[in-house]
């Protein structure tokens, strides 16, 4: 496991705290009626996840030392938010939004500064930003917008270069390299994504069912998984124990193509963006998708948790955050990253979804530096430990054993941007070219739109 929880006396802790505070969704006894939801006669399943110190603190600490010792003499940093949740810690579960305030804690304290959030809805934004920069007003200190909303953000004027700003640092450990790649390039900077704007719910997943698995004679998933031979290949000679069950049939193909270890586009700093959408594995993600939608023709969309809750289906593909709904069902189940494409590649891969939270910057921000430095200082102060609480939370109210904690800590970990949503909405060549093609099932037809693809993003990325 890269990262671990705390300590056995902190957990210990914690469960007597989410025990007082909250009422635990377990799965019913046999004996137990089934309207009773707060008297049951059985106790907690054990669990044998590794307990041990922390060993990310360390890098905290490092990492914090490189950006000084800066005094902002407690200035408000104000942050626009669509979402509450992603910077106050409200409507979250309790280990995430506990973590989430001590986070904000260790920044204000590191800094000097006092943080606050502003929330507003994702189109509210774009109006309100862009009078604010017409007048020259201060709007915000820092923004977090949907990846597909940067690249017309930027095209009309509304944010700061990223790469302009003192201290900025997109190279250290403490960046997530696709969060600095999926919307950075040449000498321009829109956006970053990173610990700090990491949702693990949007991620996709693989759920199946545990008996049928069993049943049809199958070697358990989690050895496939920890030899690195979960693969698509395997996926489907599993989905034969029962069929399959897909939600999220829009954007599968695209999930898909990237467990493959395809980009769709790719950037960097100093580098020049382009298209790296090759057709080959569009091919083969494309054909993969297809199976996939033909073996749920009749469980697919918002029929399809509930044929898996009910057992109807022994494999789901959907978002890491379905193990809430379906804490509850009938079906006792397991979890896994996406297949890989094969045994030899090296890393299993999670896109996020298009409208996955960035940080950026208004243009013309006052205090550039005490922004530059509030960026990191948040993503550092989030390393690790922000996916230690979802993992807590996930440990004790959804998920069901030791092997599917290691997958949802897997998939977080696997977590990837892709520079082709940045662009979304700026240029339709982009996106003709990319997952566009991908989805329509003929993949070779990006290639009428290659050129002019690579021509808008060597424009967005001066």
């Amino acid at each position: 496991m890269k990262y671990k929880f705390v300590s056995a006396l902190v957990v210990s802790a914690l469960i007597l705290s989410l025990c007082s505070c909250v009422s635990i969704n377990l799965p019913k006894t046999e004996t137990e009626s089934a309207g009773t939801e707060t008297e049951t006669e059985y106790t907690r399943p054990e669990y044998d996840y590794d307990i041990v110190e922390n060993d990310f603190i360390h890098e905290m600490t490092s990492y914090l030392n490189t950006l000084g010792n800066p005094d902002y003499g407690t200035a408000s940093f104000m942050i626009a938010t669509p979402k509450p949740s992603a910077v106050t810690g409200e409507d979250l579960p309790l280990a995430l939004s506990e973590e989430t305030i001590l986070r904000n804690r260790d920044v204000e304290e590191k800094l000097n500064i006092v943080i606050s959030a502003k929330t507003v809805s994702a189109g509210a934004m774009r109006d309100e930003l862009e009078s604010a920069v017409l007048a020259g007003e201060f709007y915000a200190d820092l923004l977090m917008i949907p990846q597909d909303s940067v690249g017309t953000y930027a095209a009309s004027g509304l944010l700061q270069n990223l790469k302009s700003l003192p201290f900025a640092d997109f190279e250290s450990g403490f960046n997530i390299e696709s969060g600095v790649t999926a919307a950075m390039a040449n000498s321009s900077g829109w956006a970053l994504g990173g610990w700090a704007t990491l949702d693990p719910d949007t991620l996709p997943a693989v759920f199946f069912n545990k008996q049928a698995i069993k049943d049809a004679g199958l070697e358990d998933p989690y050895a496939l998984r920890d030899r690195g031979e979960w693969t698509w290949d395997r996926y489907f000679e599993y989905a034969s124990a029962g069929g399959v069950a897909l939600t999220n049939t829009a954007t599968v193909a695209d999930s898909v193509f990237a467990s493959l270890g395809g980009f769709f586009a790719a950037g960097g700093l100093d580098t020049v963006p382009y298209v790296s959408f090759d057709a080959d594995r569009a091919a083969l993600a494309a054909d993969i998708t297809g199976r996939i939608a033909r073996l749920a023709s009749d469980a697919s969309g918002d029929a399809a948790r509930a044929s898996f809750a009910d057992g109807s289906r022994a494999i789901l593909i959907d978002r890491l955050g379905a193990m809430k709904e379906l804490k509850n069902s009938s079906a006792v189940w397991g979890i896994l990253p996406m297949p890989k494409g094969s045994a030899e590649q090296e890393n299993y891969v999670s896109l996020l979804p298009a409208d996955s939270l960035m940080f950026a910057v208004p243009r013309g921000v006052t205090g550039p530096d005490k922004v530059s430095r509030a960026i990191s200082a948040l993503n550092i102060c989030s390393l690790g430990s922000l996916v230690d609480a979802y993992l807590t939370d996930a440990m004790y109210y959804y998920l069901r054993d030791n092997s599917s904690i290691a997958s949802a800590e897997m998939i977080c970990y696997s977590a990837r941007w892709d520079a082709a949503y940045t662009a979304i909405g700026y240029n339709d060549s982009v996106a003709l070219a990319t997952y566009t093609a991908l989805r329509s099932g003929n993949a070779a037809s990006g290639d009428v739109y290659r050129d002019g693809a690579n021509d808008a993003l060597s424009r967005l990325y001066p």
